[in-house]
C-alpha cells in the first residue's frame, strides 16, 4: 500500500465530521466526494464519504453548507439521494472524546438571548 493510501484509509477512517441520514439506502463509494448542486465543479456544498450503514452516511472535509431535502449526488458512484437530516456533533473518534457533551453544556451556559446585560433595560 502506498504511503498516500494509508494517509487517506487513516483520515478517512478517524476524520468523520458529520453524519447525513438520506432519504434512500443506495450505496456510496467509500472515500468518494458527495455534492449537492449540477456538478461536482458547481457544487454549494460538498464532502468526502468516510463510510455508511444502510440511509447513514459519515462525511468528512466538509465544504459548504448542505440543504436539507437536496439530492445528494455521489461523484463516482451518481447515487442521487435527498438528504433527511444533519448531525454536526459526530466528530468524536475516541471512547474518550466528550466532543458532544462539551457542546450541549455549552449551550446550556452561554444565554443567546437578546437582552443587552449592559443597557440596564433602557434600550
Amino acid at each position: 500500500m502506498e504511503m498516500g493510501a494509508i494517509f487517506n484509509k487513516v483520515e478517512r477512517e478517524n476524520a468523520t465530521t458529520r453524519k447525513f441520514v438520506m432519504g434512500g439506502i443506495d450505496v456510496y463509494k467509500v472515500g468518494e466526494n458527495i455534492f449537492q448542486g449540477a456538478s461536482l465543479e458547481t457544487a454549494t456544498a460538498s464532502a468526502k464519504v468516510s463510510s455508511q450503514s444502510g440511509s447513514t452516511i459519515n462525511v468528512y472535509r466538509v465544504g459548504g453548507t448542505f440543504q436539507i431535502g437536496v439530492p445528494i449526488v455521489g461523484e463516482k458512484s451518481e447515487v442521487s439521494n435527498n438528504l433527511i437530516s444533519v448531525d454536526d456533533q459526530v466528530i468524536a473518534t475516541s471512547a474518550f472524546s466528550d466532543n458532544e457533551e462539551f457542546e450541549t453544556d455549552g449551550d446550556n451556559v452561554l444565554d443567546f438571548s437578546e437582552i443587552d446585560p449592559w443597557s440596564e433595560g433602557d434600550l
